[in-house]
C-alpha cells in the first residue's frame, strides 16, 4: 500500500486521494457486495466527491455510508498492522 494515501497520525484514508487499484483491492477483501455502496465509496475515496453528493447520487443512507467508510478505514489499519509480519526477515528466510 502506498503510505502517502494515509494520514500519518491516524492512518485514515484521504477522500479523493485513494488510487482506484488500491480501492478495488480493499473492496475485494472486504465483505462489501452492494454495488451502489461500492460505487458511492469509490466516488468518495477515489474521486473525492462529498458524502452528501454520493448519498444522493446512489441513494445510500448517510449513516450507513459513514459506517462503511469507518469499516474500510479499519480494514486499512488492520492491513498496516499486519504488514510488518509479512516483511520480517524470518518470513523471507522461511521461504528459501
Amino acid at each position: 500500500m502506498n503510505n502517502s494515501t494515509f494520514r500519518t497520525s491516524k492512518n485514515i484514508l484521504f477522500p479523493g486521494s485513494v488510487p482506484a487499484e488500491q480501492f478495488y483491492l480493499l473492496i475485494d477483501i472486504s465483505p462489501l457486495r452492494s454495488n451502489k455502496v461500492i460505487k458511492a465509496l469509490h466516488n468518495y475515496f477515489v474521486l473525492g466527491h462529498t458524502r452528501n453528493d454520493v448519498c444522493e447520487e446512489f441513494q445510500v443512507n448517510p449513516g450507513y455510508l459513514s459506517i462503511k467508510i469507518r469499516e474500510i478505514q479499519l480494514l486499512c489499519r488492520k492491513l498496516l498492522d499486519m504488514y510488518p509480519y509479512f516483511i520480517s526477515p524470518r518470513l523471507s528466510d522461511a521461504g528459501q
